[in-house]
């Protein structure tokens, strides 16, 4: 098989190999995964996520096929890797026990300190506590966990559809976007004299009593790992007051959760009438974060900035399960109030050029023809639109004036929150596929929407971040059906 490019409109996706593999893997079907692994070695050019990636699961097939004695060398080089710690859980995990079992203390020791600094899922992890407690690298602190009662109960879990029967969109991603969502139930917990204890963003809530609140702290095991202890007894700050805490495991507060997760957040708890004195992020650096607080009332003087590692302590938190658990856009379901919480604020023009904005990408799932994609549109009468190249209020005040966008899968496509209820939308998915949430915001909110999945891919970027060629001829037969371009006033 000769070498595909890295680079170009025909070149060949590394992902879907790495993806089958995987597949054949979590099947029982190692050998066969080891097969597609080497084609894929030989036959790709691939860049360095692919390789990585490739080592990882050739060294998780093998301990499969052959056992972790006989691939254990791969393994422990494997877990060398940089890549997320979710993908490793479960690969450690197997060594240690492997390692406890032949009694290599010193192989035994290091990989335990190295799962306990990078805590995933700590409640499955119940048997690697154990072997670390009988190894001395657990503080013997054994936390107790509390079932509190919420202050507030916000929203009920509920049902919703947002599938509009008349839609024909297309079978890779149908079933993801029409199928019935169920909305998880919203509660909001007050608690006196709390502390929250940060590790590699995992959250663990603590009342005064020093007890875990386990409905918003993210899945803890009673064996804690190493580090908690001593981060309570050297917090970090106190805050006085009300803390509304806003904050979850999407570290980065980007543009799309900053605005569809993060300061909804606010709203919610708005409805409870409790005041509020200091707003708690883990991240505050942006112009659109202050610009969008002012926006929506708030003074961005009353945020404050938490690290992702430490201990802080509150005279009283204000903390929503969904910052640890049921983790969703709460937009996403379209919850009525919410959406009436932006868009009220929007000074929609009843007179003027109505517009129709082109939403570029520059950084990841970029569109690789656009060269090609540009002029098409603006024949049609669109403008090129950068978000990121004006303030919130622009923004805002742009995509309350236009009657079609276009755009690739991505945060940028979050401002058809503040679109008219019928401008028309076209959304162009990676063919990898992608979240729901653009469609259920434009469909909540009346917008005529449709979706194109491109064919074409690169292999420039990651597995779910990969550069992707629009359908010309599919975005062409969308655009004759828009209607003259609107002109009034």
């Amino acid at each position: 098989m000769p070498n595909a490019p890295s680079n170009g409109a025909n070149a060949a996706s590394w992902a879907i190999p790495l993806r089958i593999a995987e597949h054949f893997i979590k099947t029982g079907r190692s050998d066969v995964a080891i097969e597609v692994l080497q084609l894929l070695k030989t036959g790709y050019d691939l860049p360095p996520p692919g390789r990585i990636w490739l080592e990882f699961h050739h060294a998780t097939a093998n301990w499969r096929l052959k056992g972790i004695e006989s691939a254990r060398n791969e393994v422990e080089k494997a877990l060398g890797l940089p890549i997320n710690p979710i993908a490793k859980r479960e690969l450690r995990t197997v060594l240690i026990s492997h390692l406890a079992e032949v009694g290599d203390k010193d192989a035994l020791v290091h990989q335990l300190e190295e799962h306990l600094s990078n805590p995933v899922d700590p409640v499955k992890d119940a048997e690697v506590m154990q072997i670390s407690k009988k190894y001395g690298l657990e503080n013997g602190h054994s936390f107790h966990e509390h079932a509190s009662q919420p202050e507030f109960n916000l929203r009920k879990k509920r049902k919703i559809s947002f599938w509009h029967p008349g839609k024909r969109l297309s079978k890779s991603v149908e079933k993801t976007i029409s199928e019935t969502k169920t909305a998880p139930e919203v509660n909001l917990y007050v608690i006196d004299d709390a502390t929250v204890v940060i590790i590699n963003s995992y959250v663990i809530v603590f009342d005064k009593e020093m007890r875990v609140v386990t409905q918003c702290s993210n899945p803890f095991s009673r064996f804690t790992w190493p580090g908690v202890s001593d981060r309570i007894n050297n917090p970090r700050e106190r805050f006085l007051g009300n803390s509304a805490f806003i904050r979850d495991r999407f570290l980065r507060a980007n543009y799309c959760h900053w605005i569809v997760d993060w300061l909804p957040r606010l709203c919610l708890i708005e409805e409870t009438e409790q005041p509020i004195d200091n707003i708690i992020a883990s991240e505050f650096s942006s112009s659109f974060q202050r610009e969008s607080l002012a926006f929506v009332g708030y003074d961005p003087t009353k945020v404050r900035e938490i690290s992702n590692d430490g201990a802080f302590q509150f005279e009283r938190l204000l903390i929503l399960d969904n910052s640890t658990h049921k983790l969703a856009h709460p937009m996403q379901f379209a919850d009525p109030k919410l959406m009436n919480w932006w868009r009220s604020k929007v000074l929609f023009p009843r007179s003027g050029n109505l517009r129709r904005l082109y939403i570029p990408r520059k950084r990841q799932r970029v569109i690789l023809n656009e060269d090609k994609l540009v002029p098409l549109l603006l024949d049609y009468g669109f403008e090129v639109f950068d978000p990121s190249q004006h303030s919130f209020r622009d923004q805002v005040q742009s995509f309350a004036s236009a009657e079609a966008v276009v755009g690739g899968h991505g945060a940028g496509l979050t401002n058809l929150l503040f679109a008219p209820d019928k401008c028309r939308v076209l959304e162009l998915f990676p063919p990898q596929g992608g979240t729901s949430a653009f469609f259920v915001l434009a469909t909540a909110i009346g917008q005529d929407y449709d979706l194109i999945v491109a064919a074409g891919t690169n292999s420039s970027t990651g597995a779910n971040d990969l550069n992707y060629l629009a359908p010309l001829t599919e975005v062409e037969k969308w655009l004759r059906t828009l209607p003259a371009p609107t002109r009034t006033g």
